[in-house]
C-alpha cells in the first residue's frame, strides 16, 4: 500500500462557509505518512490531530514542514515506540508537558499531550483562532473532521487575525509578539478588539527572554512587507517595549523642517521593503550577487533591524546650534554602542550583533563615499572592514537617504549612488578571488633597503604600498620601493 498512498488531505472539498472551494494539499511529508501508517497498524486507542500552523498552512494551500499533533493519552509511550519503529531521533522538548520532537532526514514531528479534558478546551486555550484548529490524523479532508471552535477558517478566508481570548495572551506574553508575525507574515490585519487587549498587555513582554524576542522580531522583520507591521506594533507601544531605546525618536525633531525622527526610521524601512523587494534598480548587473546574500537566513531581517536602530541616539548626542538647526554629529558611533547593547540584552549571536553594529556605525560612509569618488583602495578597505555586509551597508545607505530627502537626487546623487553601490560590490568580489602568488615588495625588502628594524612601521609601509597598487599608482618592486621611500621621507621632514 505505501506506494499507492496519496499525499494526506489531497482533496477538493465544499466549505460549510460561503466561498469557493479550498483546496487542501500537504505534499508529501514521509515522516508524518509513516506515521499514519504505524499508527493505522498498531490500532491506538489514544486521539492524536494535527493541530495549529499545519492546520492553517493547509487551509491556506503554503508549504507544512513541521507538523504538531495533539495526543490525547500518553504522548510519551507513543514517541518511543514509533522511534524505535522508524529509526528516527527523539528529543524531549518540554519537561512540564511531556512534549516530544521526532526528527528524520530532515523533516520533524512535534508532539504534546493535549492540554485540559479534551481537544475543544486544548483549541481554546491558544493564542490566534488561526492557529485553534484542528484534523484528525486519519482525516482525508476537513469536511470529515476539522475542529474549529473559534471559526479560525473563516478568519483566514477574511485575512483577518484575531484572538481566541484576551486571558489567553497573558499566559504566555510572547503570545503578544506572535499577533504580529502572523500579521506581517500572511499579509493579514489584526482586528481592533486584539490590537487593544494587546496595548493593554505589552509591559508584560518585559517578562519574555530575550533570545525569545529576537526569535519573534526576526520573523517580523524578514516579512516581505514589514513596514507596516512596524508602524502597528510602535503604534500600540509594544515596539517600545521590546526596545525602549527607540522610544524618545518620536519625540526628537530633525534639524530642517521634517517630520520626527520616528517617522523618517518607518519611512527608511519602506524603502527597504522596496529595495530588498526588487534590489536590480540599485544593484543592476550585481543583483545575484545581492540576492545570494539576501537570501541567507536571517539577513533580510537584520538589515532592518540595523535600520531600525540607525537613529537611536540622536537625542543623546543632539546639538541646537546657533541658528537654531539641531545637529546630530556622531550619533552613527554613539548609536553603533546602543545597538550593540540591545542586541546582548536580545541574546543576538557575536555574528548577528557584529553585523547590525557595523550597518548602524558605517550608513553615512556610502553617501560621503559616493559625493567624494574615493580612491579604489578606500573602497577595498571599507569593504575589508564590513566583508560580505557591503550589500546590506549598500541597501541601509539607500533606506536612509531616501528617507531624508525627497525627492533626492537633484545634485546627480542617485547616479553617484548607484555607480558607488557597483564599485562597492565589485571591490567585494575582487577580495574573493585568490591572491597574486607574491605582493611587490616584502618587510625584508623594507628592511634591507632603508635600514630599518623589525616595528610597526613596516606594517604600515607595506599597507599604503598595497593601497598604491590598488589605486594604480605603482606596479613593480622598482616603484613601489620608491614609493615607500617617499613615504617615509615625508614622515622624516615632519619631524
Amino acid at each position: 500500500m505505501g506506494s499507492a498512498l496519496l499525499p494526506l488531505l489531497e482533496e477538493v472539498c465544499r466549505p460549510r462557509y460561503p466561498y469557493g472551494t479550498i483546496t487542501v494539499v500537504l505534499k508529501n511529508h514521509d515522516l508524518l505518512e509513516r506515521f499514519r501508517v504505524w499508527t493505522g497498524r498498531r490500532r491506538l486507542e489514544e486521539q492524536i490531530y494535527i493541530v495549529g500552523g499545519a492546520v492553517r498552512d493547509l487551509l491556506l494551500k503554503r508549504p507544512v514542514s513541521d507538523v504538531d499533533l495533539a495526543v490525547d493519552g500518553d504522548c510519551g509511550r507513543i514517541c518511543r515506540d514509533f522511534t524505535r519503529h522508524s529509526s528516527a531521533r527523539l528529543i524531549a522538548v518540554g519537561q512540564a508537558f511531556q512534549s516530544f520532537r521526532v526528527i528524520k532526514a530532515g523533516e520533524q514531528l512535534d508532539f504534546a499531550p493535549i492540554e485540559g479534558v479534551s481537544i475543544q478546551e486544548d483549541l481554546l486555550r491558544r493564542d490566534l483562532t488561526v492557529n485553534a484548529m484542528a484534523l484528525p490524523l486519519m482525516a482525508r479532508h476537513p469536511e470529515e473532521g476539522l475542529l474549529d471552535p473559534c471559526n479560525g477558517r473563516y478568519d483566514l478566508q477574511h485575512g483577518r487575525i484575531r484572538m481566541v481570548r484576551a486571558a489567553n495572551l497573558s499566559a504566555d506574553p510572547l503570545r503578544l509578539l506572535r499577533v504580529f508575525r502572523f500579521a506581517a507574515e500572511l499579509g493579514f490585519k489584526i482586528n481592533s478588539p486584539t490590537l487593544a487587549s494587546v496595548r493593554v498587555r505589552a509591559p508584560e513582554l518585559k517578562q519574555i527572554a530575550g533570545e525569545r524576542i529576537l526569535y519573534e522580531l526576526k520573523k517580523i522583520l524578514s516579512s516581505d512587507s514589514c513596514a507596516n507591521t512596524v508602524g502597528e506594533m510602535a503604534e500600540h507601544v509594544v515596539l517600545f517595549e521590546l526596545i525602549p531605546e527607540l522610544e524618545a525618536s518620536r519625540h526628537t525633531t530633525g534639524g530642517r523642517p521634517r517630520p520626527d525622527v520616528w517617522s523618517r526610521t518607518l519611512r527608511a524601512l519602506l524603502e527597504a521593503d522596496r529595495i530588498i523587494g526588487d534590489p536590480s534598480p540599485l544593484f543592476r548587473c550585481h543583483t545575484p550577487c545581492a540576492l545570494a546574500y539576501l537570501r541567507k537566513q536571517g539577513r533580510r531581517a537584520l538589515v532592518r533591524l540595523a535600520i531600525l536602530l540607525l537613529d537611536v541616539a540622536k537625542l543623546d548626542v543632539a546639538l541646537v546650534r546657533p541658528d537654531g538647526q539641531i545637529s546630530f554629529h556622531g550619533h552613527e558611533i554613539e548609536g553603533a554602542h546602543l545597538a550593540a547593547d540591545i542586541m546582548k540584552r536580545l541574546k543576538a549571536s557575536r555574528k548577528e550583533s557584529r553585523t547590525v553594529t557595523q550597518l548602524v556605525r558605517n550608513h553615512l560612509r556610502p553617501l560621503e563615499l559616493a559625493q567624494t569618488r574615493p580612491r579604489p583602495s578606500v573602497l577595498v578597505r571599507l569593504v575589508r572592514e564590513v566583508g560580505e555586509d557591503v550589500i546590506g551597508l549598500i541597501i541601509v545607505g539607500l533606506a536612509d537617504l531616501k528617507a531624508q530627502r525627497q525627492p533626492w537626487g537633484q545634485r546627480g546623487e542617485e547616479t553617484a549612488y548607484l555607480d558607488l553601490a557597483g564599485h562597492l560590490v565589485s571591490a567585494w568580489q575582487g577580495l574573493q578571488r585568490p591572491a597574486p602568488e607574491a605582493p611587490l615588495i616584502t618587510g625584508n625588502d623594507l628592511m634591507k633597503t632603508f635600514s630599518l628594524e623589525p616595528s610597526g612601521v613596516i606594517g604600515d609601509l607595506l599597507e599604503l604600498v598595497n593601497d598604491a597598487v590598488l589605486d594604480g599608482l605603482v606596479a613593480t618592486k622598482e616603484e613601489a620601493l620608491r614609493y615607500a621611500g617617499q613615504i617615509l621621507a615625508e614622515r622624516q621632514n615632519s619631524l
